[in-house]
Formats: structure tokens, C-alpha cells, sequence
């Protein structure tokens, strides 16, 4: 019902300004607007266009259907937390140090000073949650059997493994053979 009332509001509304056009002889639509390509043989099992019903609008007058385009759904933002296995067997490196760099770089960086003694945190890492130490334990790490490697932000990472992670935290899963 929703459907129907949706689509005859659209026609409706659409003659109306078709209507407006022809009184005042301005187009309202600088450019028309491109028409799918029709095969010329229908579908097995298809009605041929004559024999499908019109849609009349209110007025009782047969309307007809302009070609709309739809919106593209937007595109779904890929996980900058995350790597997966594809990306990182794609990189061919052959340490997880090298394929972190490589991928996300900034996973690695230093933090500013989080104390007044001025001393900047590094990086923890965690595997299969082993804490490892800092992010020298990567290179000894072959990326050949790794599931995925996500990245905790520092506040993420201290609720998760409490204080002393204010680079935030690797977290390293690897696959289960």
C-alpha cells in the first residue's frame, strides 16, 4: 500500500511539474535525463509492454512513467582498526613490524609525554592475549599465520588491559590450525 501511494505521489507530482512546463514554456530540467537500453526481445516468460497495466493517475489521465535514477547506497567504510589476512599476505613482507609500516604506520608512532617525568609510551603488544612488550616483539613475528592484527586506541586499550598503554595497543589473533 505503501508501495503504491509512494509511487502515485511521485507520478503525480512529476506530471504537475510537466503541466507547469507547459504553461509556461520553461523547461525546469536543463538536460533530459538518459534512457535505459531496452532489449528488443523480452525475457522468456515476460508480458510484452502493451499487454502490462499503466499506472492512471487521480485525474483519470494515463501517466507516464519517467526514467528515475536511484542514489548509490554510500560505501561502506573499511575498519582502519583492522587488518585482515588478505591485506596482510598481500604485502609480502615477511615480519609484522614491516607489514604494520607498510599498511598503518601511524599503529607504530610514539605518543606524546603522558607524565610529568616526560617519558612517552610505546606501543604494547598483545598476541593471541600474550602481552608481548613493545613493538620491537613484531619482527620476530611471521605474518604467514596471522588471522587478523586490530589496533586499540589508548583508552580502549586501558580498559581493556588496564594502565601503562598510552600509545594504546596491537592486539594480534592468530589462526587456529
Amino acid at each position: 500500500m505503501y508501495r503504491f501511494n509512494h509511487r502515485a505521489r511521485l507520478l503525480l507530482s512529476l506530471a504537475a511539474i510537466g503541466a507547469l512546463t507547459a504553461c509556461t514554456g520553461r523547461k525546469t530540467d536543463p538536460a533530459p535525463a538518459p534512457t535505459p537500453s531496452v532489449p528488443s526481445t523480452p525475457p522468456a516468460g515476460a508480458t510484452p509492454a502493451a499487454a502490462q497495466p499503466s499506472v492512471t493517475a487521480a485525474s483519470g489521465t494515463e501517466a507516464t512513467s519517467p526514467s528515475i535514477s536511484l542514489p548509490t547506497p554510500p560505501k561502506v567504510r573499511a575498519d582502519r582498526q583492522l587488518l585482515t589476512r588478505d591485506a596482510i599476505l598481500a604485502t609480502q613482507y615477511t615480519n609484522m613490524y614491516d607489514v604494520i609500516l607498510a599498511l598503518r604506520g601511524n599503529w607504530l608512532r610514539s605518543r606524546a609525554a603522558e607524565s610529568i617525568q616526560g617519558r612517552s609510551s610505546t606501543v604494547q603488544v598483545y598476541l593471541d592475549n600474550q602481552h608481548l612488550s613493545g613493538a620491537d616483539e613484531l619482527r620476530a613475528i611471521a605474518p604467514t599465520n596471522i588471522e587478523t592484527v586490530r589496533y586499540y586506541d589508548p583508552i580502549q586499550a586501558s580498559s581493556r588491559w588496564g594502565m601503562d598503554h598510552g600509545a594504546g595497543a596491537i592486539y594480534i589473533l592468530t589462526a587456529k590450525r
